[in-house]
């Protein structure tokens, strides 16, 4: 008994290792896919605030459109 207990548990160790193992691996890779996809999502929207700001502009125009209803208000004479 002695020398088969060793074995019977070590056999026993590596199927319960074979099994779970790998679950914990998948979910490792699964909570590093989660957290892959948050942080591009968070890079994502930010590139896209970044270009609105960019796009959007608080001067205004040099040349503006003359009004035809008030001449007295013309951009350039």
């Amino acid at each position: 008994m002695e020398e088969f207990l060793p074995l019977m548990i070590g056999d026993r160790v590596n199927e319960i290792s074979k099994k779970t193992v790998p679950l914990y691996v998948a979910e490792g890779l699964l909570l590093d896919k989660q957290i892959t996809q948050v942080d591009v999502a968070a890079m994502i929207a930010d590139a896209i605030k970044f270009e609105r700001l960019a796009a959007t502009s608080c001067r205004t125009a040099p040349i503006r459109p003359i009004d035809h209803d008030d001449h007295q208000d013309d951009a350039h004479p």
